[in-house]
């Protein structure tokens, strides 16, 4: 088993960085009553909660470039649909 400051150590790191910080707090409580099967557990679960926020974080950032670029495409779309509008002949020969 690790010693206490290592767990400390995780718990101070992980601030931010985790999809629930009850996590957090759930690993503070099991090191506070030196309880090595509930800090087990709890350390899997900031490790798994870690990995969580960062995957969605990940997805997060994946759509807002997504979006991004669909807006600039879809910009560049209405510009060329109103260039050609100003191009297209009336049945009279006249532009509009």
């Amino acid at each position: 088993m690790r010693n206490k400051k290592q767990f400390i150590s995780l718990y101070k790191a992980t601030d931010g960085k985790v999809a629930d910080d009850k996590t957090r707090e759930t690993l503070l409580k099991a090191v506070k009553a030196r309880d090595a099967e509930a800090i087990a557990k709890a350390v899997k679960e900031v490790n798994e909660s870690k990995t969580v926020k960062a995957k969605a974080e990940h997805i997060v950032d994946r759509s807002i470039v997504a979006l991004a670029t669909f807006a600039r495409l879809n910009s560049r779309l209405v510009s060329l649909a109103a260039f050609s509008r100003l191009l297209r002949l009336d049945r009279r020969g006249h532009t509009f």
